[in-house]
């Protein structure tokens, strides 16, 4: 199975905004982590069996779409509990067209 977390496994013009959408949370005190960006139809059905992804496929993360990551907050135990810092992640990512 593949679940890449390698930000150049993405669409070219979606990577260059990954690593600037990076930037600013850097630099807005977000210690980001990007914890997946594409993945193949098995992983993408063990994660839709698991509950942690809503569809099966076709999805924004497929090989050969890379058009969706995920991620985190970098700080162990804290990973998706912090819902200010998805808000401010969010906007940021607004910022850059996400």
């Amino acid at each position: 199975m593949l679940n890449s977390r390698d930000i150049d496994d993405l669409r070219a013009d979606v990577a260059a905004n990954c690593r600037v959408w990076m930037q600013l949370c850097r630099d807005a005190g977000l210690a980001v982590c990007i914890t997946g960006t594409v993945r193949d139809r098995a992983y993408q059905e063990y994660c839709y069996q698991n509950g942690t992804s809503k569809g099966r496929v076709p999805t924004f993360h497929a090989q050969g779409v890379g058009l969706a990551f995920d991620f985190c907050k970098n700080v162990k135990g804290q990973e998706y509990s912090d819902p200010a810092f998805f808000q401010r992640a969010g906007e940021l990512g607004e910022r850059v067209g996400f």
